[in-house]
């Protein structure tokens, strides 16, 4: 892939559990349309956000083509994520500079709200895109 090709994405779906993340991403170039799924397993729930956003930001033009994000938790592990530092969430928010939507599970509201409160956060400078933000019960 050249760094002058343009993306348009659909999609990305992030399921975060006990031990690991789930994602999805569905990109569209032209005609075509690609897909892919990773699991990332054995992480301790404090560091998924973190490596999450590492890897995405390492994708690059896939990240930054991201316009819809969805972030997820598994049910019974909603209560885990209030250790993760506020800064993780930021800085997976931050890895998709073009979010226009922003779908949050109900077990991540609490945490994916304090991260944009927190620190003197501008929303509308970490995701300068956004348009639509909803949350899921």
């Amino acid at each position: 892939m050249g760094s002058t090709e343009v993306f348009r994405c659909g999609s990305a779906r992030f399921v975060f559990f006990e031990g690991g993340v789930n994602a999805w991403v569905d990109v569209l170039r032209g005609a075509n349309k690609f897909s892919f799924y990773t699991s990332f397993t054995r992480w301790p729930t404090n560091l998924q956000a973190a490596h999450t956003a590492q890897f995405f930001r390492a994708l690059g033009a896939v990240s930054s083509a991201v316009e819809h994000l969805i972030l997820e938790c598994g049910a019974l592990w909603s209560e885990m994520y209030s250790e993760v530092e506020p800064a993780r969430w930021r800085e997976v928010l931050g890895s998709f500079s073009s979010i226009k939507s922003l779908l949050v599970d109900d077990g991540l509201v609490g945490e994916i709200s304090r991260s944009l409160q927190a620190d003197g956060v501008v929303p509308t400078e970490l995701l300068p895109e956004l348009e639509r933000l909803v949350f899921r019960e």
